[in-house]
């Protein structure tokens, strides 16, 4: 007994240690990154989009390249199993709903802001943290720059992330604890690598949410489109309409915006149906899984 709790707490030990390393990896592009940026004598506050998008790229390379090196010795890190027309509908709405609830989060947070004054100041720092143009002006920005950072912002930072969050931090964790320990324990270090803001409560939540889906489909592909989308609905497309490019009226960009707000804030229920039902389509392949290994075990016996 003695000897099995060592076991696991060996593997507890080395579950976390691979886990720091994949976070230890995933900041270490930036380095170098940052001194090209420098060298050129480009600032990343102006040129942020290619920044953003370089940092990526460099990321994906790498953790693609690692996970190749441990596939040759069944080691691999990354599960990506195809999805069906239900899971794709489903992650859909669950992208959506987890918009509805930052939505709802931050409108609760703004109503605690009017009588804390600590907490209003969080909201400050939060919408400029949120804001493009927050340390430089919007003019010296080129528009090439903000259509690479709207790339960025919905392909190659979910894609980043997930590689790195879902893929290594959790495929490591999964390796020393239960799925659902291992999803808690991620779902942490993706909230704190969002810092210590108002991000953390919404990181938290959503890293709970698509940690899950990652495990009742084990997909990248899932985890990927819930990212996507939430990146591309909560955050691209209102920077795009904050360019203004066409020049439409206030009023009516305004609109836009709180439409796609209440159908995010509406498609919370549905999401929660469609989160029941990963989960239950999980428990149904998990236990056929089980049959299966089990009839096999029987009929090596009767041999």
């Amino acid at each position: 007994m003695e000897a099995v709790t060592k076991s696991k707490i060996a593997r507890g030990i080395e579950a976390l240690f691979r886990a720091v390393l994949a976070i230890l990896l995933y900041l270490l592009p930036a380095f170098p990154v940052s001194f090209a940026f420098m060298a050129l004598n480009k600032s990343t506050n102006v040129y942020n989009g290619l920044y953003s998008a370089t940092t990526a790229i460099v990321t994906i390379i790498l953790f693609i390249a690692v996970n190749k090196v441990l596939s040759r010795s069944n080691d691999s890190f990354i599960a990506h199993d195809r999805l069906d027309k239900i899971s794709v509908i489903s992650l859909i709405a669950i992208a959506l709903g987890l918009i509805g609830m930052v939505y709802c989060y931050l409108d609760i947070a703004d109503v605690i802001s009017e009588y804390i004054d600590s907490f209003k100041e969080k909201v400050a720092e939060y919408g400029e943290a949120m804001d493009r143009f927050s340390d430089v002006e919007e003019e010296a920005v080129p528009l090439w720059d903000s259509v690479i950072y709207m790339i960025s912002m919905v392909i190659l930072i979910p894609l980043t992330e997930e590689l790195v969050f879902r893929g290594a931090v959790l495929g490591s964790l999964r390796r020393g604890f239960k799925p659902w320990t291992a999803i808690v324990l991620s779902a942490l270090i993706f909230g704190l690598m969002h810092g210590i803001s108002m991000h953390i409560g919404y990181a938290l939540i959503c890293g709970l949410i698509i940690g899950a889906c990652y495990y009742f489909t084990n997909s990248i592909y899932a985890s990927f489109m819930i990212h996507a989308i939430f990146n591309l609905v909560g955050s691209a497309v209102p920077f795009f309409m904050d360019l203004n490019l066409f020049e439409i009226d206030p009023q009516i960009r305004h609109g836009i915006q709180a439409t796609m707000n209440y159908i995010c804030i509406g498609m919370m229920i549905p999401a929660v149906c469609a989160y029941l039902l990963l989960m239950t389509k999980h428990r149904i392949k998990d236990g056929d899984i089980k049959k299966d290994i089990l009839s096999s075990s029987r009929i090596r016996g009767r041999r």
